[in-house]
């Protein structure tokens, strides 16, 4: 509930009018709009923990895999890794 006091004259006298409201759906409408930043927020940081992730595992398998290339062509062993 939200009460709003509002000081009038009325027939020469000061008079309060008090207004009540029920905030329930505006406050719903604020947590489920927190609720919705907070999981974009989440999957944002998962996104970039995924291409980071990816970048670090990419980088050392790229170097093995050459390495592995350049042996194997030593040896005369056709490759079929890419």
């Amino acid at each position: 509930m939200t009460f709003k006091v509002k000081r009038q004259m009325y027939f020469g006298k000061a008079s309060f009018a008090i207004f009540m409201s029920d905030a329930t759906k505006k406050i719903r409408g604020k947590v489920e709009n927190m609720r919705t930043q907070e999981l974009q927020q989440q999957a944002q940081q998962a996104e970039s923990y995924t291409a980071t992730l990816s970048h670090e595992i990419r980088t050392p398998l790229s170097s093995a895999l050459y390495f592995l290339r350049n042996i194997m062509r030593m040896d005369g062993i056709e490759t079929v890794l890419p």
